[in-house]
């Protein structure tokens, strides 16, 4: 073998025993190449949204970014259960948050927190500077659309 193949391979070897010991390097890898890792972190089933079907609904990490995804929980003409995404929507926040919830800690609820007859979805995060977030989504059963309430126009927080 010539010196330089040599050489080539000592430093080939050398970057990938230094890209598998070095997490850093592995993620500037990941994210550079295009993958994208994809956590789930709190997963929900209801009824109670008042929708056309029961929704399932996930958060979720997607690279730097959370997520809520709902799901339309359908059966098919077969009688095989489904989930057909019907909405996702980006939280405020970068990192995820838990919330008390009847003396229980969520990081996903489901409550009425505006005192009329439908639930709302709390999804808790921090930001950047771990500084609390409270996001709640309201569905609208006519436009079948989810609404980013805003926490400080209500006297319940």
């Amino acid at each position: 073998m010539k010196l330089s193949s040599i050489v080539a391979s000592t430093l080939l070897t050398a970057l990938a025993i230094f890209m598998y010991l070095n997490p850093k390097a592995r993620s500037f890898i990941n994210e550079w190449g295009g993958a994208s890792q994809r956590t789930i972190l709190a997963s929900i089933e209801t009824t109670t949204l008042r929708g056309p079907h029961p929704f399932k609904i996930l958060k979720i990490k997607e690279g730097p970014e959370l997520w809520l995804e709902v799901y339309f929980l359908i059966t098919d003409e077969e009688g095989v259960p489904q989930n057909e995404l019907h909405k996702k929507l980006n939280l405020r926040g970068a990192f995820d948050g838990h919330i008390l919830i009847q003396e229980r800690a969520s990081n996903l609820a489901i409550a009425n927190i505006d005192s009329d007859r439908d639930l709302e979805i709390l999804a808790p995060t921090y930001d950047r500077s771990m500084s609390p977030i409270l996001n709640i989504y309201k569905y609208d059963p006519i436009l079948e659309e989810f609404k980013l309430l805003d926490p400080s126009q209500n006297p319940v927080f």
